[in-house]
């Protein structure tokens, strides 16, 4: 058989296709050849001209009914928004692009202002609070990096010099971020660690931010894999919780391979506590690893755990600062945990050590996006009994008694198949986090008056003890007013003593009730006495208010969501306020 004309130009195409896809990589990863390799600040540009590429490639094929080629782009551009995401994790890719002094805010209104202008803002206030980190660090050494001429990358990235300078502007500015930010870029560097080397005399603290960022290669290499289950585990410290059974830290430990993982109260943070719980709940169970990946923590950077891993051979690793791709698994692990707890623990959230081993097993029983299977299955080559599974026959366990030696040889097999199988996983799954944020470029909902909405919580204080456990979202509260397309004025409740204007990106939609009759009214007041009066649920916590010069209960109503603070004499229920003061002995008392 030979090629069609149509064969012909469908390889074309592909090959159009696939080549900024391959310059670009080899770009980015670098070339061996030349000993040149990409840098950080190239990632969200290569990013951006990719998905320029996909969408233009998009629009060329979707009049054809069933192209194979559009479903190949969109699974493409699918895959390029994952990459994306990940760099909402660390205001280093865009910081990265600001201390190019080829570029500086130019590239970001260049490339946002017309369709994200929020993103511009995000971008500011990212790079500002990490300039904060450095101000007091001195300038650090450098080596320079080395020509090369410009390609496709250098073309796109360039589209943003020419005819946007902010050298029209010469105020004079103490702080070194604000001035260099003002300035006007340099048209003709390409090269921003000479640029930075020579002018490192007018940025002296400024200069150690860039010489960091634009040093970093754009790609990582690989980590290796692991050949068997815990033999290299990750570990991070899970701290501000509020007391409990004298705990007040929880460590997670997480093997790379399995992606078993272990929640350990604890009631210390100190080296010597992190030795001893790690004898009792992994070492007991494991043995020991050959590598441990944490974070910076005192406690892992300490002489007492230095000192004791190496004399256990074990390879103490610390993950890189401002990358948490690079301990992802456990900061995964600790999402997961977060939110478990966060459904389940009291208002006083003093019983999180009770519901941790439950959080545990509902981990290790789900199965992990990077291996496809459970980290039980991984780990034992079964899952554990449930308690749902039916019951078995005595003539099923006599014949199963014949079939042992041929299970045993099977189970044998399964787990050599099933080591296999991971291994293979993890190759193609290294940089995926099992969760993910919302997807990046997706355009933010336009609310109405009167739309019910969900209050991101993070930048609000409440009356609970630990900000980690606390609700996550707020409301929903009705949209009051909208002040613009990324502005909403919202019917909050006094109890929130914040500035009633949000940002979109604090907002989510509430759902409506998609099922008739599926959501139930609040009940009606009861009559006592002819006065109308609501029942109390349970009493949650008690103060006492030195302003209005009273006691207070926070109460939470039967069938209402939310909590109020009632006066002493509001709270006519005293089952209630006996049961909340036998619970908790220390709370204030009237």
């Amino acid at each position: 058989d030979q090629l069609t004309p149509e064969d012909w130009q469908e390889l074309v195409d592909l090959r159009d296709l696939l080549e900024p896809m391959k310059t670009l990589t080899i770009r980015l990863q670098g070339n061996a050849t030349t000993g040149s390799h990409g840098a950080l600040w190239e990632s969200l540009g290569a990013m951006e001209l990719l998905l320029e590429k996909l969408e233009t490639k998009k629009k060329q094929y979707e009049h054809l009914p069933n192209s194979h080629f559009k479903a190949c782009i969109k699974l493409g551009w699918k895959k390029l928004e994952k990459y994306y995401q990940l760099t909402d994790e660390s205001p280093v890719y865009r910081a990265a692009i600001f201390l190019h002094p080829r570029h500086k805010w130019t590239w970001f209104r260049k490339h946002w202002r017309k369709s994200h202008p929020d993103w511009i803002i995000s971008a500011k206030i990212a790079v500002t609070a990490l300039w904060q980190e450095y101000k007091q660090r001195d300038p650090p050494t450098f080596e320079q990096q080395q020509h090369h001429e410009p390609d496709l990358l250098d073309s796109f990235m360039d589209q943003d010099v020419e005819g946007d300078s902010d050298s029209e502007i010469e105020e004079q500015f103490l702080d070194e971020f604000e001035r260099y930010a003002y300035e006007a870029v340099a048209q003709n560097e390409r090269d921003p660690l000479r640029w930075w080397r020579d002018n490192a005399w007018r940025y002296p603290t400024l200069c150690r931010l860039a010489f960091d960022l634009l040093a970093v290669p754009a790609m990582s290499a690989e980590c290796e894999l692991p050949d068997r289950r815990w033999k290299d585990i990750s570990m991070d410290f899970f701290t501000d919780l509020p007391e409990s059974h004298g705990c007040t830290a929880i460590l997670v430990v997480v093997d790379r391979l399995s992606k078993m993982r272990h929640y350990i109260a604890c009631k210390s943070m100190d080296a010597t506590e992190l030795a001893r719980v790690f004898l009792i709940h992994v070492w007991k169970l494991h043995g020991l690893p050959d590598s441990i990946l944490s974070d910076r923590g005192m406690q892992f950077v300490s002489a007492f755990w230095r000192t004791l891993t190496a004399r256990l051979g074990i390879q103490a690793r610390l993950s890189t600062a401002y990358h948490p791709e690079s301990d992802g698994q456990t900061e995964n692990a600790n999402a997961s945990m977060e939110q478990y707890l966060r459904m389940y623990v009291s208002y006083q959230q003093d019983d999180w050590v009770d519901w941790l081993p439950m959080a545990e097993f509902v981990a290790n029983n789900h199965m992990s996006e990077t291996t496809n299977v459970s980290p039980f299955l991984a780990n034992y080559g079964q899952h554990p009994r449930l308690g749902f599974e039916p019951r078995v026959s005595n003539e099923e366990h006599g014949s199963r008694g014949k079939a042992q030696v041929i299970e045993a040889n099977a189970f044998v097999d399964k787990m050599k198949e099933l080591e296999a199988h991971l291994r293979t996983e993890m190759k193609y799954a290294q940089a995926v986090y099992e969760e993910k944020s919302n997807q990046r470029r997706s355009p933010a909902p336009a609310y109405k008056v009167g739309d019910l909405v969900w209050l991101n919580g993070k930048n609000i204080k409440t009356t609970r003890p630990s900000k980690k456990l606390d609700w996550k979202w707020l409301g929903p509260y009705k949209v009051k007013r909208v002040v613009s397309p990324y502005a909403y004025q919202l019917e909050s409740p006094r109890t929130v003593r914040v500035h009633d204007v949000f940002h979109t990106n604090l907002l989510r939609p509430a759902t409506t009730d998609s099922i008739p009759g599926q959501r139930q009214l609040p009940p009606p007041p009861i009559i006592v006495d002819g006065e109308q009066e609501w029942q109390i649920e349970e009493v949650v916590d008690s103060r006492m208010n030195a302003r209005l010069r009273r006691f207070e209960y926070r109460v939470r109503w039967t069938g209402y969501n939310d909590l109020t603070w009632e006066p002493i004499e509001n709270v006519s229920e005293a089952t209630a306020v006996d049961k909340y003061h036998q619970k908790y002995p220390g709370k204030p008392r009237p």
